[in-house]
């Protein structure tokens, strides 16, 4: 069982739509996926309920906004091959013991330096879960706009940080949303989409980086 989760302590960095897209990339290639649901909000319960409307084929789902989720994780995760854990954005118990719960953390940001500034806040709380365990952790850049200009400027103010990032970044599209309201991975809704692209370029490397067969 591979346990990640996908993490920021500032909302609205596109949490939900990674867990989900990975999710799904999961079960079209054949794995047992779980996704734990550990954000109040609900985001994923509500895709799930949204794609189950019309279509069964899909990860299974539990909602868990838990400060104990580390100590029940083995139990909840048995028999899966991959858990992916989608969080709330804000610092609480049930966000640090889904922390604990993973081993693998994906934490997507924004290319802009409010988001770069907040980023300090989240690594802060994932240092203080590394006292428990061993967490890789690496960081993922979600929703970005066409002005290359920023984006440069923020993978160079990345790289001065001792955490790895992605090659694949996810950029900003209309796809996204469309799919998240039609209860589709992105590659559902238009396999040869530029976004789809990129989710399938993501799921490799986190299938290789998390070691998945």
């Amino acid at each position: 069982m591979k346990v990640i989760c996908i993490a920021n302590r500032k909302g609205g960095t596109g949490k939900t739509t990674v867990a989900v897209n990975l999710a799904l990339s999961g079960v079209h290639n054949g794995y047992k996926v779980l996704l734990i649901d550990a954000d109040p909000q609900g985001s994923a319960f509500n895709f799930q309920e949204r794609r189950l409307e019309e279509r069964n084929a899909s990860f299974q789902l539990v909602m868990k906004p838990s400060k104990n989720l580390h100590k029940e994780i083995g139990q909840i995760g048995n028999g899966f091959d991959l858990v992916i854990i989608d969080t709330g954005g804000k610092d609480s118990k049930a966000f640090r013991s889904a922390l604990i719960s993973a081993d693998f953390v994906i934490i997507p940001i924004q290319p802009s330096q409010l988001d770069l500034w907040g980023l300090s806040s989240t690594l802060e709380i994932l240092e203080e879960a590394r006292t428990f365990k061993d967490i890789e952790a690496k960081i993922l850049v979600n929703m970005v706009p066409p002005r290359a200009k920023l984006t440069k400027e923020a993978l160079e103010l990345l790289e001065e940080l001792d955490l790895p990032t992605f090659n694949t970044t996810l950029g900003f599209r209309i796809a996204y949303k469309e799919a998240i309201a039609e209860g589709l991975a992105v590659f559902e809704l238009d396999p040869k989409s530029k976004a789809a692209n990129e989710i399938n370029s993501l799921w490799q490397e986190v299938k290789q980086w998390v070691g998945l067969d």
